[in-house]
């Protein structure tokens, strides 16, 4: 009977094949099969790299930790993008949230926060007034 060579052989890494494998693994490469690593593999298909592929003095020297401009450039255009339509999607809804905040309570809409964002630097950040349970409501100031 004779037998069919696989497409492709996958192996976990290196270090799993045995020096008595070298031989077949030889043998099926050179009668046209793949012979990979998973981590290999895994970088094929998803376009990522396998955490176990990743060396620690290539993520200390080298530059891969480090984002490249156009990546930078392209995403704050695309958030832009996004909050600006966001914005006007979500426009109604706020208004109508303004407006029940303030017919419901005294005090302002808007609260300010400060925040600190990236490189640790500080902005204002607006949110809508919560009114907690000791809060004293208009409804309630008659009585």
């Amino acid at each position: 009977m004779d037998q069919a060579a696989p497409d492709s052989v996958v192996i976990g890494t290196r270090d799993d094949i045995q020096p008595w494998w070298a031989d077949a693994f030889l043998a099926l490469r050179f009668g046209g099969s793949r012979v990979q690593e998973a981590g290999t593999l895994y970088a094929r298909l998803f376009v990522r790299k396998c955490v176990a592929e990743i060396w620690p003095e290539k993520a200390v020297f080298g530059g891969t930790c480090e984002p490249r401009y156009s990546g930078v450039w392209l995403t704050s255009i695309y958030s832009w993008i996004i909050a600006a339509v966001g914005t006007v999607v979500t426009l109604p809804f706020t208004l109508a949230i303004a407006a029940l905040i303030r017919i419901e309570s005294l005090g302002p809409v808007l609260t300010r926060e400060t925040r600190v964002g990236r490189n640790d630097v500080p902005y204002e950040a607006f949110r809508f007034r919560c009114t907690g349970r000791g809060s004293r409501s208009r409804r309630w100031e008659a009585f």
